[in-house]
């Protein structure tokens, strides 16, 4: 409720079958309460949240949800979790994830018993912080953006912030959820200024796997940020890129304007 954290080891995986069904993966939790307090991880440590494995039916991989005020930095490359929700609250503060497989960002429901019970999440969300997730390098190292990502800050006269996700195998959005939305605040009224810009976006499929596809189904917003009277300026529209090392591309709906004076 009032302190940093740093985390060392956190496996939460589903038991092994010897000819049924695997059990399904966990849920790991991280929060932190209080502006200005980080989460981060110990080390060469790993946060591991996958599907039991063995002879029988496999079951799911499990979560990641982290709720945090200050930024969250989790790169580590032994982590490896199949769903990935997070909210960071401080204005500017960035969100940096690193997977070693496929993830989806997506929803991780309510779990736990209270106090540990801390409500469903969807997506990631940031106050103009940047967020970068990295899934994988490897054959199967999919990224599926199933939920919103959402950058604009609310302090005045900033940029949204820049999100960057690469994956080793194809990169897929889910069409009307898997939004991202970059767009920068509005001016400060009561004198000549210049409102936020559109924070930059980067999607990318490395040549980890050769020939995969980045097929996005859901908008692309990167739009600067209104002006609020006369004297002030819009913001200025944000670049996005879309690269693919090795495959084709198809793209939906991007929208990158300068704000509206």
């Amino acid at each position: 409720d009032s302190g940093t954290i740093s985390v060392h080891n956190i496996t939460s995986s589903g038991g092994v079958s010897g000819g049924g069904t695997a059990g399904n993966g966990g849920t790991i939790q991280l929060k932190t309460g209080v502006a200005g307090n980080t989460i981060a991880q110990a080390g060469s440590t790993s946060l591991i949240a996958l599907a039991g494995t063995g002879a029988g039916t496999a079951g799911t991989d499990g979560n990641l949800k982290v709720i945090s005020q200050g930024a969250v930095t989790l790169t580590n490359t032994g982590n490896d979790v199949g769903t990935l929700a997070a909210s960071v609250a401080d204005n500017a503060a960035a969100f940096s994830y690193t997977d070693a497989s496929a993830l989806k960002i997506g929803t991780v429901s309510a779990d736990g018993t209270a106090p540990a019970n801390l409500g469903s999440l969807s997506g990631i969300a940031t106050k103009g912080g940047a967020v970068t997730v990295v899934a994988g390098t490897t054959t199967g190292s999919t990224l599926t953006l199933d939920q919103a990502i959402n950058t604009t800050p609310t302090t005045l006269n900033t940029a949204g912030g820049a999100v960057s996700l690469t994956a080793g195998d194809a990169i897929t959005s889910t069409a009307t959820t898997g939004t991202i939305t970059t767009t920068g605040s509005v001016s400060t009224a009561g004198a000549a200024d210049t409102a936020g810009a559109g924070g930059e976006v980067l999607i990318r499929h490395t040549t980890g796997v050769a020939n995969k596809a980045i097929t996005l189904n859901a908008a692309i917003v990167a739009s600067g940020g209104a002006s609020v009277e006369a004297a002030d300026t819009g913001g200025g529209g944000g670049v996005v890129t879309i690269l693919n090392d090795s495959g084709t591309i198809s793209v939906h709906n991007i929208t990158s304007s300068g704000g509206v004076s």
